[in-house]
């Protein structure tokens, strides 16, 4: 009963909170390219974008890679 109550009050915490990130020192940031890397071989990319309206940052995620085994593509 006790694990019960435990996981029902970590729930309502999680979704009654509103999140306040303090983002003031990010003000000039507009993106962060990133290269994904595997086994030492570029194999795609991972672009982050920020947008700042009012006191709203929204960030866009953009990802694109392509995993090859056997010279089969198996996940991209």
């Amino acid at each position: 009963m006790k694990m019960k109550h435990f996981i029902t009050t970590l729930i309502i915490m999680m979704f009654a909170s509103k999140v306040m990130a303090h983002s003031s020192h990010y003000e000039g940031l507009k993106k962060i390219e990133m290269d994904v890397v595997r086994n030492g071989e570029v194999i795609g990319y991972t672009n982050y974008y920020f947008e700042k309206e009012n006191e709203i940052m929204t960030v866009k995620n953009y990802t694109k890679f392509k995993v090859k085994l056997m010279g089969v593509t198996v996940f991209s």
